[in-house]
């Protein structure tokens, strides 16, 4: 059994991980996946990002995103002042209809 103390060592607490949702009214898959591989290709904290389906027309990203002296704040501060931005241009407008991330991360695989 792993104790309280191992299980900490397995956090990286310089790790935001989460997801965020787009409107499927406005924007499609292919338009996300564009945005994504920009994304991806020009921001090199992006850890990993996935597209899926997000349910009621919404299209999912799942990412893990480097924040390197981490904390809650620095977290909420890489969304609201560079990953919605970013997709905002990319997009041409506000589609993100939700998001959910969170640090520091506790990764198994």
């Amino acid at each position: 059994i792993m104790t309280k103390e191992e299980f900490l060592k397995t956090r990286d607490y310089n790790m935001t991980s989460g997801n965020f949702k787009f409107d499927g009214d406005f924007v499609n898959t292919f338009q996300i996946f564009q945005a994504v591989k920009n994304w991806v290709k020009g921001d090199s904290n992006v850890e990993s990002a996935t597209i899926r389906g997000g349910g009621n027309s919404a299209i999912a990203v799942d990412f893990r995103y480097n924040t390197p002296d981490n904390s809650e704040e620095k977290s909420t501060q890489v969304m609201h002042k560079v990953i919605k931005p970013f997709f905002e241009k990319e997009l041409g407008g506000d589609h993100m209809v939700s998001w959910d991330y969170g640090s520091p991360s506790t990764i198994v695989k």
